[in-house]
């Protein structure tokens, strides 16, 4: 029981996952570092924070202590191989860690999981903390720790902020996009080549741009970018800004591109622009494409709320109408029938789309229409029970459930209407039983109490003061029947006695 409950798969990842973080993670940082000291340790951008802040998002909670001791050690490593002592090497290793479960627990405490940077409220948060706050703390660590002297430390809160933020922005969403079920779909083989072919011109339109340093081509990157979050959705939003970034980035590094074309601009100045303009490609693909599937979850909604609302329509069992009301309650043409509506009064679709239900009501109906659209204005439903016409004048007997909405600021009654002729041939039945028992009873009754007969030829006499034959009397009041016959004492009275015949 013991083993199950601290089995060590619940809190460690498989062994290829964790080697694959660190190999990444110290990646990262070591090309990070290498880029630091070619643009004149000038950090333009930190990857590595946001690579391992991507994979936590997709991972179990439980695993997160183990990746980022696995992304400490990678960032220790890396540090130190590029000539950082080990207390400085850990020190920044420890203050990028800090960075990583600012954002990751800020995440975890706001938002529902499982994460979806595709949510509005996911993504603003992941701005507020892996974007602003994680970076911020991130680099005042760094500041008070290991810069502290002269004017510097306000260069080194500056260019670690930043760097850092931007690495956030650019490559946690990227990350989490690429570790999303729907990126197969994207590479799948139907539509791999699109998909290719639309980074690919992405890619070239950005080489275009920073390969030359002669014309200012900063805007022809957007409309492709653009073109890549239509068609490739948040993905291809979070994948194509970091091949902006990294195009831009190598050529800005090699003196390459529009920066160059800023008179009198040092590289620090040029780089500090080119962050900018990348910052400025994130907040236009990446809330674009969250609204984009935003909207397509809305359309898909509405589709599967219009595919129902049809089933329960149509196949309801009830003939159901929707019509609109005037202003003074009077009725207009139904808009809409079912099936059951049309099969109720004998009338195609087509037909019953010209008629209004003023054009079914039946003569014996004594309640108008204003009066019935005056209790639904006080109640919002109505129960009747009227005489309808169909196809021919024939009457039908319905139930009518009538409730008053509104759509598009108009007033419409929707009607559901119930057959009720068996129902009312039934009651009609009834009631002619209950007639024909009561009939009875009172007949049976006519025969309790005292019967006045005569002494002496025993006939009865009725309530009209006529007599009656006794056996004609009982016959007619009862269902029984007479047989005659002489009883023995009447023959001895009226033949008198037979003699015995000797043998």
């Amino acid at each position: 029981m013991f083993f199950s409950v601290t089995r060590p798969e619940k809190f460690l990842p498989r062994i290829f996952r964790l080697l694959a973080v660190f190999v990444l993670v110290g990646l990262a940082a070591w090309g990070g570092i290498t880029l630091t000291r070619a643009s004149g340790r000038i950090a333009t951008i930190w990857l590595a924070n946001g690579l391992l802040l991507g994979i936590l998002l997709k991972a179990r909670r439980s695993h997160w202590p183990a990746f980022l001791i696995s992304g400490l050690v990678a960032n220790v490593i890396a540090n130190s191989l590029t000539g950082d002592r080990l207390s400085v090497a850990i020190g920044l290793a420890l203050c990028n860690t800090v960075e990583i479960l600012i954002a990751a627990a800020m995440l975890y405490k706001f938002c529902a999981r499982p994460f979806d940077l595709r949510q509005k409220n996911t993504l603003g948060t992941f701005v507020v903390s892996a974007v602003v706050i994680g970076p911020l703390v991130s680099a005042a660590i760094a500041v008070l720790c290991f810069f502290s002297g002269g004017a510097e430390w306000r260069h080194v809160l500056g260019t670690w902020y930043v760097a850092d933020a931007l690495g956030m922005a650019t490559v946690a969403p990227c990350v989490w996009a690429l570790q999303h079920e729907r990126v197969s779909d994207l590479l799948s083989r139907r539509k791999l080549g699109w998909s290719l072919g639309t980074l690919g011109l992405l890619a070239l339109a950005t080489v275009v741009t920073f390969s030359q340093d002669s014309y200012p081509l900063l805007f022809i990157v957007f409309p492709f970018l653009v073109l890549v979050v239509l068609r490739l959705r948040f993905a291809g939003a979070a994948v194509g800004v970091f091949i902006v970034a990294a195009i831009s980035i190598g050529f800005t590094i090699e003196k390459h591109g529009p920066m160059m074309l800023i008179p009198d601009a040092s590289l620090p100045h040029r780089m500090l622009l080119l962050q900018v303009y990348i910052a400025v490609a994130l907040l236009t693909a990446l809330p674009f494409a969250a609204i984009q599937e935003q909207r397509r979850n809305l359309v898909h909604a509405v589709r599967n709320s219009e595919t129902l609302y049809r089933l329960l329509f149509e196949r309801v069992g009830e003939a159901i109408t929707l019509y609109p009301f005037s202003s003074s309650g009077v009725p207009g043409t139904f808009e809409k029938v079912n099936d059951m509506a049309c099969r109720y009064f004998g009338y195609s679709r087509e037909e019953m789309l010209q008629l209004g239900p003023l054009d079914l009501q039946g003569p014996q109906n004594h309640t108008t229409s204003q009066e019935i659209f005056a209790t639904l204005r006080a109640n919002k439903s109505n129960h009747l029970e009227r005489t309808l016409l169909a196809k021919g004048n024939r009457p039908i007997p319905v139930e009518i459930m009538v409730h008053l909405i509104e759509i598009d600021g108009k007033t419409y009654g929707l009607s559901i209407l119930r057959d009720i002729s068996t129902r009312k041939r039934m009651e009609a039945e009834r009631e002619q039983l209950i007639l024909e028992l009561r009939q009875a009873l009172e007949e049976v009754k006519t025969l309790e109490g005292i019967l006045p007969t005569c002494s002496y030829c025993k006939r009865i006499r009725d309530d009209d003061g006529k007599w009656h034959q006794f056996e004609f009397y009982i016959r007619e009041r009862s269902e029984a029947e007479f047989s005659h016959g002489i009883c023995p004492e009447c023959a001895d009275v009226h033949f008198g006695k037979v003699p015995e015949q000797s043998r």
